[in-house]
């Protein structure tokens, strides 16, 4: 159904004749994947994207992946979120990619839970979280005279993965390379490449976790890191509620840090409400090589047994405490940008 302008088919490809909507008929979805090859842009375009949650009502109520128009030759990526008509960027990041780049690529839109991912030729270039629309239809949204061709949309159901028992080598599944659906994201992003996920975002800390009641009260949560520098994080995640099931906030973890002289900063915490408490502290010095910090891969154990919290890393107690805040949760991980993850186990 064109619910704006008008969009004519020739040639193979679908064109905009103005500023054009057009939605797929019949079709509810809350968890979707959505993509089309894109032309190169001409400087009088104002944009071109996917739709994913069309709502029916007044006004235009959606979300919209998108290129837009930066300059003759560059697109910007945004993801845009409708209410009423009104579009507000949603997204933490945005990209700038060249007009030869975008040429006859793959836009992808993956609109999966509150998080809103937008890809080009399978390179995260936009990335959000909302929850205003959790259901709804997929289209297309063209600015005049921009073209979309090889258009496709899939639903992407998350799995409930179960626990204790859950282990994820993170094998690379092309052409996403993004986590399975087994995990949600929370905070930030992953990618996933050579056996490791790797945290992607540098505005806020990269935090994904299991999804549906893959809830592990009593047991073990452990993954081994792969650092490069010194200032880094690392967290393996316990009992973790969220806020409303989403964002930063609300679980254990058993934290390790770079330090710029090689020490290993270890900790136990506590997030309530996004907010860091420290249960217990060491510091294990000479950790790690000041020349070379990927030659330490530090594999690190939360253990949880009623109120009592453990941190092990690498097969040796480091830390004990109790704490009576959370009594369940899923589990997950939390790090800052660059940082790799591999063999996240639970037992």
């Amino acid at each position: 159904t064109e619910r704006a302008g008008s969009i004519s088919v020739a040639t193979g490809a679908a064109a905009a004749t103005g500023t054009s909507l057009a939605t797929l008929n019949g079709v509810t979805a809350s968890d979707v994947v959505v993509s089309a090859t894109v032309p190169t842009p001409s400087g009088a375009l104002a944009g071109l994207g996917l739709v994913a949650r069309y709502q029916t009502g007044t006004g235009v109520n959606m979300y919209w992946g998108a290129l837009n128009v930066f300059s003759p030759t560059q697109y910007m990526a945004v993801i845009w979120k409708y209410v009423n008509g009104v579009a507000t960027p949603v997204n933490l990041n945005t990209a700038v990619v060249s007009a030869a780049s975008a040429a006859n690529g793959v836009l992808r839109f993956e609109v999966l839970g509150s998080s809103l991912r937008l890809y080009l030729n399978d390179v995260l270039v936009s990335f959000g979280f909302d929850t205003t629309y959790t259901t709804g239809t997929v289209g297309i949204q063209l600015a005049d005279r921009a073209v979309v061709d090889d258009f496709a949309a899939v639903t992407r159901n998350a799995t409930t993965p179960t626990v204790p028992g859950f282990t994820d080598a993170f094998p690379a599944n092309p052409p996403r390379n993004t986590l399975s659906t087994d995990w949600q994201e929370r905070s930030g992003a992953y990618s996933v490449a050579a056996d490791r996920a790797t945290g992607l975002s540098t505005s806020q800390p990269n935090v994904a976790v299991l999804n549906g009641n893959a809830a592990l009260t009593n047991g073990t949560v452990a993954a081994d890191f792969f650092f490069t520098a010194a200032g880094q994080s690392a967290q393996v995640v316990g009992r973790y509620v969220g806020t409303n099931g989403t964002g930063d906030s609300n679980y254990y973890s058993a934290a390790i840090n770079t330090l710029a002289n090689g020490d290993a900063l270890v900790r136990i915490l506590r997030n309530v409400n996004g907010g860091l408490s420290v249960l217990a502290t060491t510091t294990l010095s000479g950790y790690f090589n000041v020349a070379d910090f990927t030659a330490a891969n530090p594999a690190v154990e939360l253990r949880m047994f009623g109120n009592q919290l453990e941190m092990w890393v690498d097969g040796i107690q480091q830390l004990t405490t109790t704490d009576g805040t959370f009594a369940a949760g899923s589990v997950g991980m939390r790090t800052s940008v660059n940082v790799a993850i591999d063999n996240f186990v639970t037992s």
